[in-house]
């Protein structure tokens, strides 16, 4: 306790270099950098609560968390910014964007891009490496090479173009699946077929048809009023869940426990339990 402003003060960390930065990725893990570029994590809550690592930037003024949560970029008096893989706690680009003057300032914006200003007074508005690319192939529907892209540039991950590329993606399957219903199945896969050879979609997909093999039987249940068994296809192929007879089910479920919950408030306890029986297995 210091008693001359009644607060508890800990400390966490005892160096004689200079701290040039800090930064909290959340409210338990600090980040900080030091003249000698170094980058330094605080647990604030764990037991392994000190990680370091060397980077080639002195004098580090900066720290930036990048669209993707699991790196941050980095800058000091140097003309290039290093990219920090804090998940696995390694270098991951020692020379992510270089410049022509020292770097005074940076700031991120839209998820996409990069507003510098320099030491020669000079402000740059530029697109993180692999934007322009990543755009190219969504505008010519290259989407097999855009995911490619991504994976290979983690920096990517959580930019404007990768959210409007998932987003393309969620909005074919939607309307695949709405055709899975209608049973128009040649034409749900004409719809995905841009997408059957992403490794990362394959499993979403293959899902998907794989769950309609079972909505036949899936209706019927829901026509026989035999509801507990239909909840349990449902639960296992989750697809089903987006079907009209889900949803009706669980209008009529909520009715059902609304009226149970009133018998119980009543104290007539049979009643209630006549109501939910049809739903246990």
């Amino acid at each position: 306790m210091d008693l001359l402003t009644k607060t508890n003060k800990n400390l966490i960390s005892s160096n004689k270099a200079h701290i040039t930065a800090l930064f909290f990725l959340d409210e338990n893990t600090l980040l900080s950098a030091n003249e000698n570029g170094r980058v330094n994590i605080f647990s604030l809550n764990g037991e392994n609560n000190f990680r370091s690592l060397a980077t080639p930037i002195l004098g580090i003024k900066q720290i930036i968390i990048m669209p993707n949560p699991n790196y941050i970029m980095i800058s000091g008096n140097s003309n290039v910014t290093t990219i920090v893989d804090i998940k696995n706690f390694k270098i991951a680009h020692s020379k992510y964007i270089k410049f022509h003057a020292e770097i005074n300032k940076i700031a991120l914006l839209n998820n996409n891009s990069l507003l510098v200003a320099l030491r020669n007074n000079k402000i740059l508005h530029v697109e993180l490496p692999g934007i322009a690319t990543l755009k190219s192939l969504i505008l010519h529907n290259s989407f097999e090479k855009a995911f490619e892209l991504i994976e290979k540039e983690p920096m990517l991950q959580g930019s404007q173009e990768h959210k409007k590329l998932e987003e393309m993606f969620q909005n074919s399957y939607e309307d695949a699946l709405n055709v899975l219903i209608d049973q128009k199945n040649i034409l749900a896969m004409q719809i995905l077929d841009a997408y059957k050879d992403i490794k990362c979609k394959q499993a979403i997909i293959r899902d998907l048809y794989h769950a309609f093999k079972y909505y036949p039987r899936f209706q019927e249940l829901f026509l026989e009023k035999k509801y507990a068994l239909a909840y349990v296809i449902s639960f296992k192929y989750e697809p089903l869940k987006k079907t009209p007879e889900y949803k009706k089910m669980e209008e009529i479920f909520k009715l059902v426990f609304l009226n149970a919950q009133r018998h119980m408030m009543q104290n007539n306890l049979s009643r209630a339990k006549d109501l939910l029986s049809e739903y246990s297995t």
